[in-house]
């Protein structure tokens, strides 16, 4: 096992090739990075890997000028319940992307082990 720890800002682009899938990931990373790589056949290949820590990818920035709106208190609450799913329905311009990228970060800053994405 090899380890790679990087800092800062980094665009990265890599194209992945299988029996079963291929394709290319791109992406900006900001903030700390630390990849493990495991060969094939070594020693460290039979250890059990490390669960890797939760991540929060959000797409878009959030809205400064977001209106508070008491659907996402309704939203929050409902959300909290187990195996629970939520769909944000309504005519469009309303406001339901806002609504979900607003959600996202606030279930980020209320719990940094939660995974968003």
């Amino acid at each position: 096992m090899a380890t790679s720890t990087h800092y800062g800002a980094e665009t990265s682009n890599t194209t992945f090739a299988g029996r079963t899938n291929h394709g290319l990931q791109q992406g900006h990373i900001s903030g700390q990075q630390t990849i493990y790589f495991y060969a094939p056949g070594s020693a460290a290949s039979s250890l059990p890997r490390p669960p890797p820590s939760p991540s929060a990818i959000i797409p878009f920035r959030r809205d400064r000028d977001f209106v508070e709106r008491k659907v996402l208190n309704d939203v929050w609450q409902r959300a909290c319940q187990p195996a629970a799913r939520i769909g944000l329905v309504g005519l469009g311009g309303v406001g339901k992307s806002q609504l979900a990228i607003e959600y996202a970060y606030r279930v980020q800053e209320a719990d940094p082990k939660t995974w968003v994405f």
